[in-house]
This record gives C-alpha cells, sequence and structure tokens, in this order.
C-alpha cells in the first residue's frame, strides 16, 4: 500500500485497537496476561502435543485452528492481521526485516513501543516492538500457509476482529483467543473443551 493508505490503515487500526483493548500493546503474547477474564487457549493436537510430526498431525492443527478462528473471527470476515519485531537495542532507524510468509501480506508498521516504559520489570532500556498491520479477510483455510509457519516458529502473526472483538492468536502448540466478554469466553470454552488443556490454569 502506498504512504497515505498506509497511514490510514495505521490510524484506523489505532484507534479501533485503543476502544476494544484499551491500555493493552498489541504483542500476542502478553494478551493472555492483560485480559484473562476474555481469554481462552486451545492446544493444537490430541494430548496437548505442541510439535507436529506428520502430514496428518498438521492437518489437525490446521483444522482446529481454522473451526475455531472461523466460528469466533466470523466467514468472509474483514479483519486485521498484527505481527512486528522486538528490537533489543537502538535500532529505530532500520526497518522491520520480515519472513517469506509475512512479506505476502500487504502491511505497514506503527509506532515502535518502548517496552521498558510498559514494564521495567521485564525489559531493559531502548528494548522496543515495532507492530506492523495490515488488512485481509478471513476464510477457512485461506491463512493455512502462515498458520503452518507458525506451528512450526518460523513467524508469527494474530488476527483481529473489531466488529467481533475478538482475537485469534496462533502459537507453536495451540491458540490464544480473546473474545469480548466472560459469558461469550464461557461459552466458548464449553463448545471447545475437548481441545483445552487439562491444566487448571488453562495453559
Amino acid at each position: 500500500m502506498n504512504s497515505s493508505e498506509s497511514s490510514t490503515v495505521a490510524e484506523s487500526f489505532k484507534e479501533l485497537w485503543s476502544l476494544a483493548f484499551p491500555n493493552t500493546p498489541p504483542i500476542n503474547h502478553l494478551l493472555k496476561h492483560l485480559i484473562p477474564e476474555k481469554w481462552l487457549r486451545i492446544h493444537s493436537l490430541p494430548e496437548s502435543k505442541r510439535y507436529a510430526e506428520n502430514a496428518e498431525e498438521f492437518e489437525i492443527i490446521l483444522s482446529r485452528q481454522n473451526e475455531v478462528a472461523t466460528d469466533i473471527l466470523g466467514e468472509s470476515a474483514n479483519i486485521y492481521i498484527v505481527t512486528g519485531e522486538f528490537h533489543w537495542d537502538n535500532q529505530s532507524d532500520n526497518a522491520p526485516q520480515y519472513d517469506d510468509i509475512l512479506k505476502k501480506y500487504d502491511l505497514c508498521d506503527l509506532d515502535a513501543i518502548d517496552l521498558f516504559r510498559l514494564d521495567p520489570n521485564e525489559y531493559e532500556e531502548n528494548q522496543t516492538f515495532t507492530p506492523a498491520i495490515g488488512t485481509v479477510i478471513w476464510e477457512p483455510h485461506k491463512h493455512d500457509e502462515l498458520l503452518l509457519e507458525v506451528a512450526k516458529d518460523r513467524s508469527h502473526a494474530f488476527f483481529v476482529s473489531f466488529d467481533k472483538q475478538s482475537i485469534f492468536a496462533p502459537y507453536d502448540g495451540g491458540a490464544d483467543f480473546i473474545v469480548k466478554d466472560e459469558i461469550t469466553r464461557d461459552y466458548y470454552k464449553n463448545k471447545y473443551k475437548m481441545y483445552l488443556s487439562a491444566r487448571e490454569d488453562g495453559y
């Protein structure tokens, strides 16, 4: 997208994000800690196996993630894809370098997040995260190539529906979901209880 389009998309995302998820940075691994009352997690393989070892297990991963994500985000939904890069030194002048899968998406960068200011107990000075976002359509299996790369721990990204106030954040082992409220979370936890962790904390 050109600079004008990028600016429009970025401003729209920032406004919608601040309304839907206030005081929450768009960093996927933090969501479960900052919005725990709206969070649920599914595991991608039976018995909470983390990594697939054959084609059949990769198909199970895609089947589970597409099933739940389509149910929560909606089919043919206009949504955002969000990714980003961590920088551990003062690299604000360096453009993010994304893997080949993410380069296929039309992304624009947002302002870098100062992680030290966000949480000085966890991060050091000059540690930042630069989010990148784009608009996409969610269709079942449309994003399988990316989901497989995430499952192999080769890429990272998540999807946001502001209409549903919901997030689908896959990782290597499963997927985290943020939904609009506790009632909705409990509904999906019951509906997909066969995919949930056996642990009391949901991990």
